[in-house]
């Protein structure tokens, strides 16, 4: 049943993300065009209220444009069939962590979880919410993530030497809308897991 679920739910990040990209991202870059035609112009003749209006602009659109580019990456499906769960693990911290200076650690026997797996595919759920929240909000410069397997328990620890969190917020997740924190400890809960946080 779960992994019914799990691929009903594939099907549905792909649509989308298909959705997102047309509707949102091709018109994001049609705008995109448009700006840097009109600020290019108005910057050279332009008041000083002008450019300071255009550089807002500017700064605004750059912010939306990473937003976007992030939310199709976090609507991209499950690991795949074909797909060994460490080289998932070492693509998410590639395009998560290597961009933002942090420095990753993997420790996966590579002949274990498999992308295809229920368990790897919980497991890689937990590691993109878990990685995206050390990219925006650590500031580490340093994570490390472990699989641990043994033949009645599978364990994933991530790791990072960031500034922490406040551990007020392990009491009520959904009251500090910490959707990142809830969202992985009810992927957990699909495979009876528990989800253990420290600060």
């Amino acid at each position: 049943m779960l992994t019914s679920f799990l691929n009903l739910e594939d099907q549905n990040l792909r649509r989308l993300k298909q959705k997102l990209k047309i509707e949102v991202l091709e018109k994001l870059k049609v705008m995109d065009e448009l700006l840097k035609s009109v600020s290019s112009e108005n910057l050279l003749r332009g008041s000083s209220v002008l450019k300071n209006t255009l550089n807002k602009v500017n700064f605004l659109r750059s912010k939306i444009f990473e937003f976007v580019y992030r939310l199709i990456f976090e609507l991209q499906p499950v690991a795949p069939e074909e797909t060994e769960f460490a080289d998932k693990i070492e693509l998410l911290t590639k395009t998560l962590l290597e961009p933002r200076n942090i420095n990753s650690f993997i420790v996966i026997n590579r002949q274990s979880l498999t992308g295809g797996c229920v368990i790897g595919k919980v497991f890689y759920k937990i590691a993109t919410e878990a990685l995206m929240n050390v990219s925006k909000h650590s500031f580490a410069r340093n994570t490390a993530i472990y699989i641990l397997e043994q033949p009645e328990e599978h364990t994933m620890i991530i790791a990072d030497n960031g500034i922490g969190f406040d551990p007020q917020l392990l009491k009520n997740f959904s009251r500090y809308l910490c959707h990142g924190l809830a969202i992985m400890e009810a992927w957990i809960k699909c495979v009876g897991g528990h989800l253990f946080l420290d600060t």
